[in-house]
């Protein structure tokens, strides 16, 4: 029976929104009234997708990675993230007593859920990868918020050959982890190839812009042909092109999905849905992890020993070795033990 959704989306940099889109399609196809709810980026992205759906706003969390240090970063914004947390939970409650929502879907939004409704949880890492002397106390607290949901999705296949590897393992959540197979907006596309390199940023600052200046740097002496998205919802600035490099503020799915297939190769960071996409377009890639998300430094880990990508860190970022390496990557496809 078709039901009044309300899907609330995390802001944690575009990966959370993007992957969404085939999940919002899906349950309108199938009759549900779908109203989203976010911040920042991710809830322009989400307008533009689909300007006939309401858009509540939520708080931000404006997380920042400003050193590479995992403990260090949280330990700043733990408060921060905590405080927004508790006030979007108060914001759903509201929009539920005025709106008569009957589901709520969140992904990664822990604070999104309402006693007597239907509570679903989207995540890819289940017990996240975090220091020793901190485990107890975070998995305490995920376990606290993993009961206000009825189940949790992950967007990945069971299995050793998957994607999000132990990221995904259920441990004592078993009974309420629920595989739905890996979300991607993008479809394979038999194009021509216009340039050698795509690099699509995204991501928390100030990192996303080191980075981009790295790549900007390497673009210019590399004798390719590039094209640098960055992955700035929202920002109307004319696209610049210099030569062998081509630079775009944003792109929309059709777009992006365009050129990403019309590129001989991809750099970009090694969040989760930049892997689900990868995966459906079979593209060769190098993947640099966000410094200080050990979540991104494992899966770029992990994709390089299936053979399936590259992986640099930032700041001994070296495109051009990657490219010319490309040929040996193994298929996307190809289900490798972990």
């Amino acid at each position: 029976m078709p039901k009044k959704v309300l899907f609330t989306v995390l802001d944690w940099g575009l990966g959370h929104a993007t992957r969404c889109v085939p999940l919002i399609q899906s349950l309108r196809k199938k009759g549900h009234e779908v109203a989203l709810a976010a911040a920042g980026g991710a809830a322009v992205f989400l307008r533009n997708e689909f300007p006939d759906c309401t858009c509540h706003p939520l708080p931000a969390y404006n997380i920042r990675y400003p050193s590479g240090n995992m403990v260090w970063n949280m330990a700043l914004q733990l408060p921060g993230i905590l405080r927004t947390i508790r006030h979007e939970h108060a914001q759903v409650q509201r929009l539920v007593r005025e709106h008569g929502y009957q589901w709520i879907i969140s992904d990664n939004r822990y604070g999104c859920w309402a006693e007597g409704l239907k509570n679903t949880l989207i995540t890819h890492q289940v017990w996240p990868i975090v220091p020793v002397l901190l485990r107890p106390g975070i998995y305490a607290a995920l376990d606290r918020f993993y009961r206000r949901f009825d189940e949790l999705w992950v967007p990945d296949h069971p299995g050793p050959g998957n994607l999000s590897g132990r990221l995904s393992e259920p441990g004592k959540l078993e009974g309420k982890v629920r595989f739905i197979g890996p979300l991607t907006r993008m479809k394979p596309m038999d194009l021509p190839p216009d340039r050698d390199v795509i690099a699509v940023l995204s991501g928390p600052e100030p990192q996303r812009s080191r980075l981009e200046a790295e790549l900007v740097r390497q673009a210019r002496n590399s004798g390719l042909r590039w094209l640098i998205v960055q992955g700035r919802a929202g920002v109307e600035e004319p696209s610049t092109e210099n030569g062998n490099l081509q630079i775009v503020p944003f792109m929309g799915t059709e777009e992006l999905n365009r050129a990403i297939c019309s590129s001989r190769f991809f750099v970009g960071r090694s969040g989760y849905s930049t892997l689900m996409d990868l995966a459906a377009l079979n593209k060769q890639a190098l993947l640099i992890p966000t410094p200080g998300q050990t979540e991104q430094l494992y899966l770029a880990r992990r994709m390089e020993a299936a053979g399936r990508a590259f992986f640099q860190r930032q700041g001994r970022v070296d495109v051009g070795r990657a490219y010319s390496q490309r040929r040996i990557l193994k298929s996307w496809e190809t289900k490798d033990e972990e």
